[in-house]
Order: C-alpha cells, then sequence, then structure tokens
C-alpha cells in the first residue's frame, strides 16, 4: 500500500453499527481507502469480521440491508431471575446470524489460503486484569471473539482458559492505540455511539446514557492525548508516539437503538444514512471530488433488489465410501438488480447462508456464492437446454477449502418432469476454490431436493428492495422472466411463436446461402 499507513478503527455501538457498515462502502469502495490494519471494539467487532474475511465494502452494507430486526437476539432463562439472573440474553443468536453472513472464524484462525484474510485485531475486556486489551483475531477462539460482543448485563461474560471476558465498551469504544502500536501513520474512525446527551427512561435508557457518557469521554481523552504527541512532535520534542498521528473521525448520530429494534427499515434506512453523510465527509477531506454516482463502480449502481430463501437437503458419500451423510443447503438468496438479471441469459443471483453436514463440521458459512437461473446449456445431443448451477465455496472446520457444485438440467422429456427437473440438485464436493487454475478432485457426490413445503417458504419468503417505485415492479418482473423460461422449454409453441421460429431459421439459411 502506497502512502502513510493507515488504521481502520470501527467503534462500537450495537446495532448502531448498520450506519458504520454503510460508511465503510464509501470508505473501501468509493474513496478506494486501504487499510493495513483494523480494530474492533464492541459492536464493531461484527463489521470487522465482515472486513477481515475479505468482503467488500459494498457487500459489507449490503449483510446490514438485509439483516432482520431481532434476529440477533434471544432471551436468556436467567432472565427470568431478574436481579438474580446472570443475562437478559444469550449470545446463540449472534452466532448463527454472524455465521449466516458467510463469516468463517475457523478460515480466518486456520489462516487458510483464498479466505483473504487482513490485518485485524479485537478489543475485549479482561474481567480479571481489570482492561481492556487487544488481540489479534487470527489468535482468537470463537468463543474470545463473541465475547467482546457480550456486553454486560444483556449478554453473559465468557470464561476462556480461566480467564473472564467481555465486551470492552466501559473500557474503551474505539481503541486508537491497536493501530498506533502496529505503525499506523493514520487512524479513520468510524464512531456510533450517540452523543445527544439525552438520558433515557427506564433503566435501559440511563444504562445506555451512562454507556454513551463513558465510551464519549474516553475517546475525547484518547483524541486529546494523541493532539499532545502531535504538539510535541511538531515542536521537535519527539512525542509520546514518535511520529505525528493524524485522526479522521467520522461521527454518526443514527436513530436505531443499540439492541432493540423491530422497525423492518430501520438497518436498511441506517446504512443509507452512514453511505449518505460518509459522502459528503469525504468530499469534504478531497477524497470525493466527483459526483458519487461518477465515482461508483458499475456494480454499485443497482437499480430494484429482490431477496428469497432457499432450504433444500438431501445426502452425499464420499468417494470410495458407501455410508451417506445428510446435507443440507439453506440460502438466502439476493438478485442484486432485477433489471440486469433479465437482461442477462444467465440470471446469475448472490447468496449466501450456510451449508450443514455433520462430515464437514457441522454448519459451514458459505464465503462465496452464486447461482445462474435457467442459463443456456448445450446437451449431448447439440440442443439447447436450460441448467441452474450453484457454485458455493465453502471450508471445513479445519479450515480446508471445500467448492460445491450442484447442477440442474431442465428439459422436457416425455410424460410431467417440470417438478423433479426443478428440484433435484446433483452436488460434487472437491478441494479448492470455484475459480481455482487446476481444480482439486471430487470428493464426495450426492443429491439434493426441494420439498413442497420449502418451495412454499421460498414464495413467502421473496422479498423487493428499492425505491418503492422499482421494488413494486421487481417481483413481477422477475417471476415473468422466470416463468417465461419455462414456459419455452416444457409447453409447445403457439402458432404465431412457430411461424417466428420458422421464420428465423429460414432467414439465418439465407443469410448463411448468401441469399
Amino acid at each position: 500500500m502506497s502512502g502513510p499507513r493507515r488504521s481502520l478503527v470501527l467503534a462500537g455501538g450495537g446495532m448502531k453499527v448498520a450506519a458504520q457498515a454503510g460508511a465503510l462502502q464509501v470508505l473501501l469502495d468509493e474513496a478506494g481507502l486501504e487499510f493495513e490494519h483494523a480494530d474492533g471494539t464492541s459492536g464493531g467487532v461484527l463489521n470487522l469480521l465482515l472486513w477481515a474475511q475479505g468482503f467488500s465494502g459494498r457487500r459489507i452494507a449490503d449483510v446490514w440491508r438485509r439483516h432482520r430486526p431481532l434476529a440477533t437476539l434471544s432471551v436468556s432463562p436467567a432472565a427470568l431471575l431478574g436481579p438474580l439472573g446472570t443475562s437478559v440474553l444469550t449470545l446463540g443468536a449472534l452466532r448463527r446470524v454472524v455465521r449466516g453472513w458467510g463469516v468463517d472464524l475457523a478460515a480466518l484462525q486456520h489462516e487458510a489460503p483464498g479466505t483473504r484474510a487482513r490485518a485485524a485485531t479485537v478489543t475485549l475486556l479482561d474481567v480479571g486484569a481489570q482492561r481492556a486489551v487487544s488481540r489479534v483475531l487470527a489468535d482468537l477462539s470463537e468463543e474470545e471473539v463473541f465475547a467482546a460482543l457480550a456486553l454486560p448485563v444483556f449478554f453473559p461474560p465468557v470464561r476462556h482458559r480461566g480467564r473472564l471476558l467481555a465486551d470492552a465498551v466501559w473500557a474503551t469504544d474505539a481503541n486508537l492505540f491497536a493501530g498506533i502500536d502496529r505503525g499506523a501513520e493514520e487512524l479513520w474512525v468510524v464512531w456510533t455511539v450517540s452523543g445527544r446527551g439525552d438520558w433515557g427512561r427506564g433503566w435501559v435508557g440511563g444504562y445506555f446514557a451512562a454507556l454513551e457518557a463513558a465510551a464519549t469521554t474516553r475517546l475525547e481523552a484518547d483524541l486529546a492525548r494523541i493532539e499532545r504527541n502531535n504538539a510535541a512532535v511538531r515542536s521537535g520534542a519527539g512525542g509520546e508516539f514518535g511520529r505525528e498521528i493524524r485522526v479522521h473521525v467520522l461521527r454518526l448520530e443514527v436513530p436505531v437503538h443499540y439492541l432493540f429494534t423491530v422497525r423492518a427499515g430501520a438497518f436498511p434506512s441506517a446504512v443509507e444514512q452512514g453511505v449518505r453523510e460518509a459522502r459528503a465527509w469525504c468530499r469534504d477531506l478531497g477524497l470525493l471530488d466527483r459526483p458519487a454516482a461518477a465515482v461508483l463502480p458499475p456494480a454499485v449502481r443497482r437499480g430494484a433488489m429482490l431477496e428469497f430463501a432457499e432450504v433444500m437437503s438431501g445426502s452425499i458419500a464420499f468417494a470410495g465410501s458407501p455410508q451417506r451423510f445428510p446435507l443440507s443447503l439453506h440460502l438466502d438468496v439476493t438478485v442484486p438488480d432485477v433489471d440486469a438479471w433479465v437482461r442477462d441469459e444467465q440470471h446469475p443471483v448472490e447468496l449466501r447462508g450456510t451449508v450443514r453436514c455433520e462430515a464437514l463440521g457441522g454448519e459451514r458459512p458459505v464465503h462465496r456464492g452464486r447461482i445462474r437461473l435457467l442459463h443456456p446449456v448445450t446437451g449431448p445431443d447439440g440442443r439447447r437446454r436450460l441448467g441452474m448451477t450453484y457454485e458455493i465455496d465453502l471450508a471445513d472446520l479445519t479450515g480446508r477449502l471445500l467448492h460445491l457444485h450442484g447442477h440442474k438440467t431442465i428439459r422436457d422429456d416425455p410424460g410431467p418432469d417440470l417438478w423433479d427437473d426443478t428440484t433435484r440438485l446433483a452436488v460434487t464436493l472437491r478441494s479448492g476454490r470455484r475459480d481455482d487454475p487446476e481444480p482439486g478432485p471430487t470428493t464426495a457426490a450426492g443429491e439434493l431436493r426441494l420439498t413442497p413445503g420449502a418451495f412454499l417458504r421460498i414464495l413467502s419468503s421473496f422479498r423487493p428492495r428499492g425505491a418503492p417505485r422499482d421494488a413494486a415492479t421487481a417481483l413481477p418482473r422477475f417471476v415473468r422472466t422466470f416463468l417465461g423460461e419455462l414456459a419455452a422449454e416444457y409447453l409447445p409453441p403457439t402458432p404465431r411463436e412457430r411461424g417466428v421460429r420458422l421464420s428465423g431459421r429460414r432467414g439465418r439459411a439465407r443469410a448463411a446461402s448468401g441469399g
């Protein structure tokens, strides 16, 4: 990386860090900033994990655009004990959500090739030592990572290897010194803790008001310490850190509760607020000297988005063994731009979620995934057919990279075969990734099916996103195109269509003969 050594500081803020994700879309993708290191504290650890996994800014923001209210909350039975209980909530739902985002902590810890791991640290509270500590993400166990998210009272502390660990928010909510200790010359802080100074109603409101005061007080003290260093450096006295440290702080006042948010549109709105305010901030810094639309890469300028969920289940058998292992796909599918999807004959869609198989270590998050829906293929007889192809990269529990390939062939054979063609997925598993120049050997194969119940759940899960006018037409356009492709394969052509096809063939014959 050319230029100054930069560290990205992802401060806490609970669910308010959805706006932080929007800011990352701008900092990473639009402004093109590169960071040699990043540190996360409290809620900022959620975005740190996505950054460390190698996600682009847009992909980090999209994770929060799709986030479902209350998905991260699971009430603890201990809450029934009131003041005697250990916590109000458990970390179980939060763990499942993070895995579903595509974060694979095992792969990051094993530093498996292809995970695009980045230099990241996590700040958490060592309760016994009574201090906040910064630890390298790759050295942390899953328990330690989630301990950094264990906000006292609301989540239980985590005991690991004899140490009691928790969220560091009451000691610091933004570790500015983790980057300085690693040679950073610039700190870029994205801060979402409220600075309004309100004292909310009830004990919950009072708790977070006190938290805000503690976090803000510590931030201002740390900024003052760095400024004293800078003044000493400028005067020739050397300073505490031996070099001048430039600090950029983007402060976002986000109208989302730290933990308890039930409005469906709260998270997409928070993300867009982060995008909007980060763009204005970056322009003031001279990082965006063109209108926002001009600096966005084509993949970012999208129309209406469509989302749905799909579950397929079946089994696989490994090479040389007759034993079969249950395997299921639990996927959240996204059509990023319905207009572009309709125009592209490959009909590509993005996916995230999990692959569940005990032989692979249980529930494994999807690193990268895509589906090509009803794309053209050439059959053995030379005829044009349709196919559905699933491409999923993941890693097993040891960090070994794997690629799952699935294919459905859509062809009209004698008899009623539409259901079988569209609901059976032949799958193979091999080592490596989808885009490896030399694919690894196939290690397992099997078949998955979509049950009638799962099909009905797909129909009920469709969710359009985007501007109201675009979103209103997204689902009808998708369905019309999807059914149209199937109808062209399975239904006999109308007299008019036969005429069009015949004239097309005749036109091609005349062109070939030079007539």
